[in-house]
């Protein structure tokens, strides 16, 4: 269970919304090899939608096919820190940076953060205890 801050409930979590987990997930790590190797880093392309306000993502949709770069650059690194599979992705949103962090164990995602420029999200799961 992924609550972000303030906390959402996770039946109602809606992608659509930046401040939900959903998002942040597709945000933070797009596209993940789980299976990471150390010092493991590519390139990827963030939809600018991912970064857009609700109002103006029809916009951003009906414009980006005819843009030249196709999206937001992002690089990305992954990082083993024991049991966790750390993912830290930065790239440049307008004049504005663009920083993520994705942390994974083997149940899934632990937290996520996306910052662009002073504005930052972020999620946690949280474990809730086995019922008896």
């Amino acid at each position: 269970l992924l609550r972000a801050a303030p906390p959402l409930p996770a039946p109602g979590d809606r992608p659509d919304r930046r401040e939900s987990a959903l998002h942040l997930l597709a945000t933070a790590a797009p596209r993940v090899p789980y299976e990471a190797t150390p010092g493991l880093a590519w390139d990827d392309v963030l939809p600018r939608r991912r970064l857009r306000p609700a109002w103006g993502r029809w916009l951003t949709d009906l414009a980006e096919p005819f843009l030249p770069d196709g999206g937001i650059p992002l690089a990305l690194s992954a990082t083993r820190r024991g049991p966790l599979l750390e993912v830290r992705g930065k790239g440049q949103a307008g004049r504005r940076p663009l920083e993520t962090l994705a942390v994974f164990d083997a149940a899934g995602p632990v937290s996520l953060e996306v910052r662009v420029g002073d504005e930052r999200h972020s999620a946690r799961r949280i474990d809730e205890a086995p019922r008896a």
